[in-house]
């Protein structure tokens, strides 16, 4: 309150007389006639601290239009770039200002969900791959397809979390690897038998890989990481 009502600078406030009331150690507080005396002393009279206080006042009613005229041209501008693409940006909290990367971004999204859709798929605001290629440029596109692809067949056709979670109780370190050895376990049980189903295209394209080793007489389980390998 000193601050905030009385307009008492940080610096000035080791300057008035203060106490700490029992049992709140953590608390420092003032008498209002001290904080008064101390203003009026410091702006020359009552009208001049006034003064002062009016002229904060107006500083930072000043600097929370400036804030709201930025947020509302921001959100303008988002909404004239791709569709869609404005929405999206508030699910990931998108905090960008640029209007030039915002608008790389914006290109970005628009081609990854096209490229997505081409496959049957939808973007996946929670899905990272596609977060850091929309953001950033990070990756490839149609690798980001083909891995969001891939995700989408093991978190509905497959044991995949369960499986990872018990290698996590099991003792296996390393959360990424973990998932990699999973994902690598199920594309090659999938690959012996698809059980009807059509495989991620990541998956098909071991499948060279994994008929090498059934044809030289190895065993696809014990040559996971070749086959999964890219």
């Amino acid at each position: 309150m000193a601050t905030s009502v009385y307009g008492v600078k940080l610096r000035d406030l080791a300057e008035i007389p203060h106490y700490t009331s029992t049992g709140r150690e953590d608390v420092t507080q003032y008498r209002r006639v001290d904080l008064e005396n101390y203003l009026v002393a410091k702006y020359g009279s009552k009208l001049g601290w006034l003064r002062e206080i009016a002229c904060r006042d107006m500083v930072e009613r000043k600097i929370q239009e400036m804030e709201q005229q930025e947020r509302e041209e921001r959100e303008a501008y988002m909404e004239s770039l791709a569709p869609g693409f404005a929405i999206y940006a508030q699910l990931i909290d998108l905090e960008e200002t640029n209007k030039s990367l915002l608008e790389q971004c914006s290109k970005r999204f628009a081609a990854l969900t096209s490229a997505l859709k081409s496959r049957g798929l939808q973007l996946r605001p929670t899905f990272k791959p596609c977060e850091q290629f929309i953001v950033a440029g990070d990756g490839n596109i149609s690798d980001v397809v083909d891995t969001t692809e891939e995700m989408r067949f093991l978190d509905i056709c497959t044991d995949y979390l369960r499986r990872c979670q018990w290698k996590v109780q099991s003792g296996h370190h390393g959360n990424k690897a973990i998932c990699e050895e999973a994902k690598m376990e199920l594309c090659i049980a999938y690959l012996e038998n698809h059980r009807g189903l059509r495989l991620p295209r990541k998956w098909e394209d071991c499948r060279s890989r994994f008929e090498e080793v059934r044809r030289t007489g190895g065993i696809p389980q014990c040559e996971g990481r070749y086959i999964y390998s890219e």
